[in-house]
């Protein structure tokens, strides 16, 4: 970033999004922390080090610096126009109608060693996936962010299509998209039903053997035949092994019986999880199915047909697949936009301002205490509740003024 650039995005922080400077850090060294760190991957102390500050001060201005970049979301996403037919660039007068484009992009990243498996994309690295829409001009629309490395772009162009946020796409063209996916479903499940009738070794599975294969999973995992996302070469002939031991004389052969039970216990497990994480989805532990309402359902179907026959099935194997298979498969539960990402910060920031508002307060009621257990008469100080009332009044402006950017302009994103 060269200096202009680094000149107006400060200032566009300072005048709209509300930073400012504190008693010994001016904007441009927050703003270059946090650009620092964003960029070259600096951990909070490599970050402390170069800038001859604590971890806690890194910390507080990094927030400081996010949150007033999160409020610029109504300037950053501009709201896309169509090509018309006076469009004179070559690469879009043939796309008339277009608002933008799309596409997917990995993003490095660093999270804990156990969600390192749900992080590791195809090509080895740890990142999240994040869709992004930009129009013709390079301008951003919309970015969703937060999907892990493993998921597959059209799951994450899924999950913005069923948001209820700014990502809208003209009803044309999402009848288009949800055809391409019922035809690459037909077209999937055509290839189905040609090797069903080819496949003659194909079999049902019946209760006793799906609880051994479970305990035999479980087994395979603990002695380390699992590494992150998948699992070691040669685990099938252990399971099939430990098959013929526990059911003597079974049929069940490694490939293609147990390689394609497991592969419809992935796709099942991923799509609970997805199901499960929709607001007003619950699990009902008794009878180990879908707890949910009729209204709230038939919105769900409405948005996904596919997941009309997953509410009355009884799923036994559920919490089992927790723990066969919890820890690496993405579940997009920490997805995001610009709008819920700035909600969640200002929590953090309200829930950061509320325990030093308590510790504070037992500050002074400790100075109270002892002051009263000095004095004879022991008539409390009233100089602390006054100190502490104006803190409150002070912080409950700054909340209000912080909720007052979050309310839509006209000129939002469609």
């Amino acid at each position: 970033m060269n200096q202009r650039a680094f000149g107006r995005l400060c200032y566009l922080l300072t005048n709209l999004g509300g930073l400012g400077d504190s008693r010994y850090v001016r904007v441009e060294e927050k703003v270059a922390m946090f650009l620092s760190i964003l960029a070259h991957h600096k951990k909070n102390r490599v970050a402390g080090h170069d800038y001859i500050r604590s971890g806690q001060t890194v910390s507080a201005h990094f927030l400081d610096v996010l949150k007033a970049l999160l409020k610029l979301h109504p300037l950053l996403l501009v709201k896309p126009s169509p090509v018309d037919d006076d469009c004179r660039n070559e690469a879009w007068r043939c796309f008339k109608g277009c608002l933008g484009a799309l596409d997917g992009t990995l993003i490095g990243v660093h999270v804990p060693c156990r969600d390192k498996a749900r992080y590791r994309n195809r090509k080895g690295t740890i990142a999240v996936n994040v869709l992004v829409v930009c129009d013709r001009n390079m301008n951003f629309i919309y970015a969703l962010t937060g999907w892990e490395g493993s998921a597959a772009d059209a799951r994450v162009l899924r999950d913005a299509l069923n948001r209820d946020d700014s990502f809208r796409v003209p009803r044309e063209a999402e009848k288009q998209l949800k055809q391409l996916y019922m035809d690459s479903g037909a077209s999937s499940a055509s290839v189905v039903v040609r090797s069903k009738k080819q496949d003659k070794t194909r079999r049902s599975w019946n209760a006793r053997e799906e609880e051994v294969l479970i305990q035999a999973l479980k087994d395979v995992i603990t002695k380390g035949w699992k590494s992150e996302n998948e699992f070691k070469a040669g685990y099938l002939n252990l399971l099939e092994n430990a098959m013929q031991e526990s059911i003597p004389g079974n049929s069940l052969r490694g490939n293609p019986h147990i390689n394609s039970k497991i592969h419809v216990w992935k796709k099942t497990y991923s799509t609970l999880v997805t199901l499960l994480s929709k607001s007003g989805v619950g699990w009902n532990d008794c009878n180990n199915t879908i707890d949910v309402t009729d209204e709230t359902w038939e919105t769900i179907v409405k948005t996904d047909p596919t997941l009309r026959s997953m509410r009355h099935k009884q799923w036994t194997h559920y919490h089992d697949w927790c723990e066969i298979f919890g820890n690496d498969r993405a579940t997009g539960e920490r997805a995001t936009n610009f709008e819920n990402a700035l909600h969640e910060v200002l929590n953090i920031d309200n829930e950061l301002r509320t325990d030093a508002w308590i510790a504070e307060t037992l500050a002074f009621d400790t100075v109270d205490a002892a002051e009263d257990s000095k004095s004879e008469n022991n008539t409390p100080s009233s100089k602390p509740k006054e100190c502490v009332t104006s803190k409150i009044k002070k912080r409950k402006k700054a909340t209000d003024d912080e909720q007052s950017m979050l309310k839509p302009s006209k000129t939002s994103p469609t």
